[in-house]
């Protein structure tokens, strides 16, 4: 069995969300992702955030990071209360809504 980067990790998540957003009803949405899964997802960001990533990884980092905003209600309804994380970590905060983000660059 392939050991999974922590980038393939995140991408595997966050891709399989998209998908199976469009393909069930709007009432189970927030129901696709369990509390346990959304910490994962939030704990894989943190060890990219302190990652050295080449041009093309950053661009792949960027590219879920909009998967993951897209999908903010799915995180926002499954997330514990984590407001000891630094705001530069913005997806433990995405329940304030999506503009967290570029609170955090504003921030940084």
């Amino acid at each position: 069995m392939a050991i999974l980067t922590a980038l393939e990790h995140y991408r595997h998540y966050l891709e399989t969300i998209d998908r199976q957003a469009s393909e069930v009803p709007p009432d189970e949405y927030e129901d696709l992702l369990s509390p346990g899964e959304v910490d994962d997802i939030c704990i894989i960001r943190d060890e990219l955030a302190a990652a050295q990533f080449s041009e093309e990884e950053q661009q792949e980092l960027a590219r879920l990071d909009g998967l993951l905003l897209k999908h903010w209600r799915i995180i926002a309804t499954n997330l514990l209360d984590y407001r000891d994380k630094s705001r530069a970590h913005w997806w433990w905060h995405l329940d304030e809504g999506p503009q967290v983000r570029e609170q955090a660059r504003g921030v940084a």
